[in-house]
């Protein structure tokens, strides 16, 4: 009988093939040296199907790597996919567009242990492809952190008194039996908008399940230029706005009151939004050196706001950064 892994570690891969042999490499370096033992499950959502090719062509070190085939362009599906493959009751999730700094991997399975919690996320900061960190306004899309002891619990639908961060997938490590309960983990109807991740961690929440934070565990998303335009952030804070209120809203007590609840918010924040905006964009032009960034930012602020009124319409941001050749 083959002995049973600690860690799965699942990689799910979008159109990224440099960035997938990046954080095999790093994973595989760390495993090595590491006394867990590990599997790496890749589970290939591109339409090329690129992932066995480049783990062949990869110095294993003996690390066992498994490569399963999901639906093109379906988040959702691919996670689920890569949990179906995996063996070990303990599960991280990492993405094609990141790296772990050095004993991420212990850091956070020790961080579980020692805390009792059932999941935990890392801290995450972006790198821009010429290995600099990013900033101004583009980093805090692409920022986890929170300036927090390790094992502090977290809450994703914001509940009093806890602290609260932006939840994602990426950079994170689950208990199999008390996280991956339902015959889909990941919701396919937020496959192609994103919002996959937050409708679980809100499930999760519901079920009083403990959410921990690991910032000590460092892990980097690696952006390229293209996704840090203005256009693109522009989008990506509609989408966030949208799925942030869609998963409320399906995991909600009373969904038709949470949904008017929302609409009404975003509705009040869009008007009060676009008042400060026109204001902002006056003195922009004319003392652009110090209204810019005010700017900006109120400009983001309305884009959510009107995904929070339109969040039944699921905009497919994957779909469209892809299209982009931004994912």
């Amino acid at each position: 009988m083959a002995i049973k892994p600690d860690i799965s570690l699942i990689i799910c891969t979008f159109n990224r093939p440099e960035g997938l042999r990046r954080i095999l490499d790093c994973c595989i370096r760390q495993i090595s040296n590491g006394a867990l033992s590990c599997e790496i499950i890749v589970s290939d959502n591109s339409p090329p199907g690129y992932a066995n090719s480049i783990i062949d062509s990869l110095e294993t070190h003996d690390v066992s790597i498994h490569c399963v085939q999901s639906a093109s362009g379906n988040i959702s599906l691919a996670r689920n996919k890569g949990i179906s493959a995996s063996s070990s009751d303990i599960i991280i999730f990492l993405d094609d567009d990141m790296t772990i700094c050095d004993n991420w991997i212990s850091i956070m399975h020790a961080a579980l242990e020692d805390h009792g919690a059932d999941c935990a996320l890392s801290s995450l900061l972006p790198m821009s492809e010429n290995k600099l960190p990013v900033q101004g306004m583009s980093a805090a899309f692409f920022s986890r952190l929170l300036a927090m002891p390790d094992g502090t619990c977290i809450s994703p639908g914001k509940k009093s008194g806890m602290a609260y961060v932006s939840v994602a997938t990426s950079g994170t490590i689950w208990r199999r039996e008390t996280c991956f309960t339902d015959a889909l983990p990941f919701d396919p109807e937020f496959g192609a908008s994103g919002g996959e991740d937050c409708d679980l961690f809100l499930r999760l929440e519901n079920r009083q399940r403990k959410i921990i934070w690991c910032g000590s565990a460092i892990s980097y998303e690696w952006v390229p230029p293209g996704r840090m335009t203005f256009r693109y952030l522009l989008m990506r804070a509609f989408g966030g706005g949208q799925i942030f209120v869609g998963a409320l809203v399906k995991n909600a007590r009373y969904p038709y009151l949470a949904s008017l609840k929302w609409i009404v918010i975003g509705l009040l924040q869009f008007i009060g939004g676009g008042i400060l905006l026109s204001g902002a964009g006056i003195l922009a032009l004319l003392f652009p050196s110090k209204f810019r960034n005010m700017f900006v930012s109120l400009a983001f602020k309305e884009a959510a706001a009107m995904g929070k009124i339109t969040w039944f319409y699921k905009f497919p941001t994957y779909k469209v950064e892809s299209k982009m050749g931004k994912k």
